[in-house]
């Protein structure tokens, strides 16, 4: 069990120090771009701080946090905000492994912490300019004292101190991410059925209730003010998408392989101990503790899910994959509670010693061979608004020109302006336009029409901008390739058969494209990417 604790303090400060490095390398991704607008330090005071950050549709608490740390901590915006998460995702860890009850020993914590530390909702949100870290912290803490609640009603225990901490966490969860709402409901939920006096139920029903209150308050005062039509966005309350959603889900909530030894580890080793022995050793490692534990950890995690499909499909769509991120802290205190179980049981008497070497070496290897996966071979597929930005700033005739891009359906922020995005890694210039094509295929004859304008213009001038269209995000790969055969086809249709379209910066599955004019004397794939490489800029996808 040694060679394990090592292996997983090992993974745990190899993960930490990666999410501080390398901040700034990564291009912010569209998330982050909105929390740059949204949050952004360069507001003058509250007032029209509160003002953008209510135009979301996520709660204002986060950006306010946010652009305090922003105005109070000198640097740019990318490192401060990364730095930020990634100290509250630290921090967040600390708290889970304090949450299980004394009754789990340090190593099944400290194990529970590698497991988290491999996880997608950890190793790609940790570093991320979003809520999801400082998430993290507020949900350890409350499933920190769900967990002494419970134990207490159970053991007739003092407990206010307990429920008014979880009741002010959640208070605060609501203010910095809407899923928190549903989470809070089920963390309620499960207490009140733990409950075994009428005057606890009380408690927890008026605590639940205040939660409640301050959430729908903070909803009916928000609504008003958000930008963004909530019923007409890409969340849907059909079957197939939230079956879809659900497995995204349980995909970035840990890795495959850590799951499928845990599950294998518990097998062997209850198959091994109910030959061995009598049901009444097993029995006496599940003790109330912790099977009570257990089960409220994962009643919550499952009253969640049901409570956001619930209300998908009642009210307004918001279920999503991000519903699992949310709750990670409480899978990751399960891991823990599991953990102890396995210990339990390879540390009863008679036990063969082999169990315990098979443990430990199927975990550690499991927690090794995924780690180096993601350092090595699973890096997060960050959008490349920076180094597609950074060609075109090269091109000294695209300083001051129109760029074609695709833009929102609707607008998501009262400015609507494309250079809070597109421009965010361009030198600013008031000269600068934008033909924005909306992602939504319906009613946009009209901007079709002036891209075919914009294509022939620049065919026509070859010292004006080569840029033909710019995507990054809002397309998907199919919508991607009718771009550049509406491209190919308008120059081929028009007399400017020996020019064509080449792509930059599109990888298959990145929804990204930099489609550019290009002739035998003016290549850029060959000014570019020679000698050919696999680098982003250079892969070229489409078919010809």
């Amino acid at each position: 069990m040694k060679l394990l604790c090592f292996v997983s303090l090992s993974i745990v400060f190899l993960s930490v120090l990666r999410a501080f490095s390398g901040l700034e390398h990564a291009s912010l991704w569209t998330d982050e771009l909105f929390t740059a607008y949204f949050a952004d330090p360069k507001l003058a005071n509250f007032d029209n701080l509160l003002a953008r950050a209510t135009e979301d549709g996520h709660p204002p608490g986060y950006y306010i946090i946010l652009w305090t740390v922003l105005r109070l901590v000198d640097g740019e915006f990318v490192t401060v905000a990364r730095g930020f998460s990634a100290i509250t995702a630290t921090i967040a860890l600390v708290l889970v492994y304090l949450a299980p009850l004394p009754t789990v020993r340090w190593q099944a914590r400290l194990v529970s912490l590698a497991v988290a530390v491999t996880s997608l909702n950890w190793w790609y949100f940790a570093d991320e300019a979003r809520s999801y870290g400082f998430v993290y912290c507020l949900v350890a803490i409350a499933i920190l004292t769900g967990l002494r609640c419970r134990r207490s009603f159970s053991n007739n225990l003092p407990f206010a101190v307990w429920l008014s901490s979880l009741t002010v966490t959640s208070i605060l969860t609501v203010f910095i991410h809407y899923y928190s709402i549903l989470l809070s409901g089920a963390i309620f939920g499960v207490l009140l059925l733990s409950c075994t006096k009428w005057s606890q139920r009380v408690l927890v029903t008026c605590s639940g209730f205040a939660v409640l209150v301050f959430a729908v308050c903070l909803v009916i005062w928000h609504m008003p003010k958000i930008v963004v039509d909530v019923q007409n966005t890409w969340f849907e309350a059909s079957v197939p998408f939230i079956l879809e959603h659900i497995a995204r889900g349980v995909n970035i909530s840990g890795s495959p392989m850590v799951v499928a030894i845990f599950v294998l580890l518990m097998c062997l080793i209850t198959i091994l101990i109910v030959k061995s022995w009598d049901l009444a050793s097993l029995k006496s490692t599940l003790t109330p503790d912790l099977s009570a534990g257990v089960l409220f950890l994962f009643s919550v995690i499952a009253l969640t899910i049901v409570l956001g499909i619930i209300v998908s499909v009642l009210f307004v769509p918001v279920f999503s994959f991000r519903l699992f991120l949310i709750f990670a802290p409480i899978l990751w205190v399960s891991v823990a509670y599991f953990m102890e179980w396995i210990c339990r049981m390879i540390s009863l008497r008679d036990t063969p010693p082999v169990l315990e070497i098979t443990t430990t070496l199927a975990l550690s290897t499991a927690l090794i061979i995924v780690t180096a996966h993601n350092m090595i071979g699973s890096t997060p597929l960050k959008e490349p608004w920076k180094r597609s930005a950074r060609y075109i700033a090269s091109l000294d005739s695209c300083s001051s020109s129109k760029i074609p891009i695709s833009w929102f359906e609707q607008k998501h922020f009262s400015e609507d302006d494309p250079e809070r995005f597109y421009g965010f890694y361009l030198e600013p210039n008031a000269q600068r336009e934008w033909l924005k094509i909306p992602r939504q295929q319906s009613n946009i004859a009209s901007e079709m029409l002036a891209l075919k304008n914009h294509v022939l213009r620049v065919a026509g001038d070859p010292e004006t901008c080569p840029v033909l269209f710019w995507s990054i995000h809002f397309f998907k790969d199919e919508r991607l390739a009718e771009m550049k055969t509406f491209l190919d086809e308008t120059l081929k249709s028009n007399g400017h058969g020996e020019m064509w379209v080449e792509v930059l910066f599109s990888k298959k599955g990145s929804y990204s494209a930099l489609m550019m004019l290009a002739s035998e004397s003016n290549s850029h794939l060959k000014s570019v990417c020679s000698p050919p490489n696999t680098d982003t800029v250079c892969q070229h996808w489409f078919e010809s």
